[in-house]
């Protein structure tokens, strides 16, 4: 299965739509703000500072970075007109600015930004090495790198040994997910690009109450083995059944760690 966000230029308005409400759900999590406060708080943000954000969605992280006052600029590059529109719609700054380009070819001036942003964006793209050869491009020499991203490998909602639930999992990975080995790899990747790490944090985000993601990667896991005929509609429903169980019985856990880091060129 491909990456639902390798194509979302091209995805019907539905599917923008229902991408857009959980990229800003998402930006509402107390656990996913306090993983942008932490690594926000490992940047050197000089005043006038700009920011560009490479896949920026809706903006939430681009919002973010506004309202800080160090910060006089934030440009978000987006892929999806239809997330541009609507984080042009939500902007609440006059900072702020959102623009249609592609991860690869931004076409921004060569060192225009004092701090690149790459947010949950490395592990849905096949090519890592062009979207890092062109933040650094965009980078001025004293620039700064945060890449925060998802460990996939991990993405778990398991109770026990052979928990069916946790096929859900891995089928919503398969169809969501580019690379779920990003995280692992990622101080090598960075090393790779003459990067030196000032900064690389290891971020838990656990959901008990079903009130995060987690149900959703059951329901659209569920959904995704019976449309590649994997399993029965009836033993699909019951696994979403068994999730809104587990919930109401407060027998629900499902954990994705997160990991973040802050470079510059060596």
């Amino acid at each position: 299965m491909v990456d639902l966000f390798q194509t979302l230029a091209e995805a019907p308005a539905g599917v923008l739509e229902m991408v857009g409400d959980s990229l800003e759900n998402r930006a509402k999590d107390p656990a996913q703000q306090a993983i942008l406060e932490r690594y926000i708080g490992d940047l050197d943000i000089n005043p006038g500072a700009v920011v560009v954000e490479i896949g920026c969605g809706t903006g939430p992280v681009c919002r973010r970075f506004a309202e800080i006052e160090n910060v006089a600029r934030v440009v978000g590059v987006e892929p999806a007109s239809a997330l541009v529109e609507r984080a042009g719609t939500l902007a609440d700054s006059d900072k702020l600015e959102f623009r249609v380009g592609r991860g690869e070819e931004t076409g921004l001036a060569d060192g225009s930004a004092d701090i690149v942003v790459l947010h949950t964006l490395l592990s849905h793209v096949p090519d890592q090495s062009a979207i890092l050869d062109e933040a650094l491009r965009l980078l001025r020499p004293e620039g700064q790198l945060v890449v925060c991203d998802a460990d996939f490998s991990k993405t778990s909602v398991a109770i026990g040994d052979a928990d069916p639930l946790q096929a859900c999992v891995e089928a919503w990975v398969e169809g969501n997910v580019t690379d779920r080995w990003l995280c692992p790899r990622l101080p090598g990747l960075l090393k790779s690009k003459d990067l030196e790490i000032s900064a690389f944090k290891g971020h838990n985000r656990v959901d008990v109450a079903g009130i995060s993601t987690g149900p959703g990667w059951v329901r659209m896991g569920a959904d995704a083995l019976v449309a590649s005929g994997r399993i029965s509609e009836t033993a699909g429903a019951a696994l979403k059944a068994e999730c809104e169980a587990r919930i109401a019985a407060g027998q629900f856990y499902a954990a994705l760690p997160f990991v973040s880091a802050v470079a510059r060129r060596s």
